[in-house]
């Protein structure tokens, strides 16, 4: 192994521990106040398969301490391996894979901590070497800016069930007198496959005519702006909007699930389809067929002239 490649593998080494040995902490946090951080509507799903989740959390713990050994013993600079030792550490010392509950007490809402790690992790694990074997632009993994779209993350995860309630309850206030059970009962009796799809056009075609409002509509532009910023484009990009954006957009999406009373499952599929499908749309891969269209060019992202200005 070359100098030159062995620091490179110790600098992506340590961040990548950095971040893992976050992830741990997080993670532990989790399992000790789970009625304060985990998703109520998570939780059960989490105790059926508790099992599993502690397996991951203990390879976690050994991948981030292994890989900030590597970084230590590789690079000048212990600062990243360092600290991911250390915060493995700290993710054994509150307990490790076999952390138990500190508190009891049910909330109505929790902070969603759960929803961001886990996604992170997930999403990373699965994005990041697809952008490795399929590229379409050379850039690093840490590219220019990632820290910022890591921030977006947080916020939109963290505050996922805040979020859904505000999402919530002015579609149920505003839009109750158009509900009719009899029509909603029939639509819920169809096959899961057919809502599925029907949820797809319904709620696209509503995105569609919200998004070119974003992009047309001068103020609305402003919050949008953001989510157009980034110089360059990967998988975490997608994170970064306005929370004015994100707002708007899901409480126009949810009209017409609201309206037409689709089942839970095409529901929680619908979701899972374009949770995946929205990362992937923006990931730096070189696909091209209908679920992704890739510019050739970008006219759209990475244009410094897009920017928002600072003054």
């Amino acid at each position: 192994m070359t100098p030159a490649l062995r620091i490179k593998l110790g600098k992506r080494a340590g961040v990548t521990s950095g971040l893992l040995g976050v992830l741990c902490v997080c993670a532990e946090f989790c399992f000790l106040f789970p009625h304060l951080l985990v998703s109520n509507d998570s939780r059960a799903f989490y105790v059926e398969h508790l099992g599993l989740f502690r397996g991951v959390l203990q390879a976690a713990i050994v991948a981030t301490f292994a890989l900030g050994a590597f970084s230590v013993l590789t690079l000048r600079s212990k600062a990243h391996g360092g600290i991911a030792m250390l915060l493995a550490m700290v993710a054994l010392l509150l307990g490790g894979s076999e952390a138990e509950p500190l508190t009891h007490q049910p909330r109505a809402l929790s902070a969603g901590l759960d929803y961001f790690a886990l996604e992170l992790l997930v999403l990373g694990l699965l994005f990041i070497p697809m952008e490795r074997l399929w590229e379409l632009r050379p850039q690093r993994i840490f590219r220019e800016g990632w820290q910022t779209d890591l921030k977006h993350f947080f916020v939109s995860h963290v505050g996922v069930q805040l979020i859904s309630f505000m999402v919530l309850i002015p579609v149920q206030v505003f839009f109750s007198w158009a509900v009719r059970m009899d029509f909603q009962a029939h639509v819920a009796a169809q096959p899961v496959w057919l809502q599925f799809f029907e949820i797809l056009v319904a709620v696209d075609l509503v995105s569609y005519w919200v998004h070119r409002a974003f992009h047309q509509v001068p103020w609305m532009w402003r919050f949008h702006a953001i989510h157009h910023s980034s110089l360059q484009m990967d998988w975490l990009a997608s994170s970064r909007s306005h929370l004015v954006d994100v707002l708007v957009n899901r409480i126009a999406g949810f009209v017409p699930v609201f309206l037409m009373g689709f089942s839970p499952s095409a529901i929680y599929g619908y979701l899972v389809f374009v949770s995946f499908h929205a990362v992937y749309i923006h990931a730096n891969v070189n696909h091209r067929w209908p679920l992704r269209w890739t510019p050739s060019a970008g006219p759209l992202w990475g244009n410094p002239s897009l920017r928002l200005s600072r003054r």
